[in-house]
């Protein structure tokens, strides 16, 4: 569990599933109360799905398109709300790593 207060309207609290070869394997928001519209698409696969399979250690956003294999293109019109949920999968990256390695 891990829950960004960057959001663009208050606290995003997401569940992040990780294996043991640090690939993403899921990602559920528990709370998510962006614009209707735009930041609330991050809920959608299409966005979601950029992170799933990625044993990235840190993942950026691009807003002209994801070219690397650790990039995430940036929700349109919604980038804080991007960041934050990039920042709370990178978070949850971090913790994972610090207690299995």
């Amino acid at each position: 569990l891990v829950t960004s207060s960057a959001g663009y309207s208050g606290d995003i609290q997401m569940a992040v599933g990780i294996d043991m070869e640090c690939n993403i394997k899921g990602i559920s928001f528990l709370s998510i109360n962006e614009t209707v519209g735009l930041g609330m698409e991050a809920q959608n696969e299409d966005f979601l799905s950029q992170f799933y399979g990625k044993g990235i250690v840190e993942f950026e956003y691009s807003k002209s398109g994801a070219v690397d294999e650790n990039e995430v293109d940036a929700l349109s019109g919604a980038t804080i709300t991007t960041s934050a949920v990039v920042e709370a999968v990178n978070a949850a990256i971090y913790t994972f790593l610090t207690m299995f390695y």
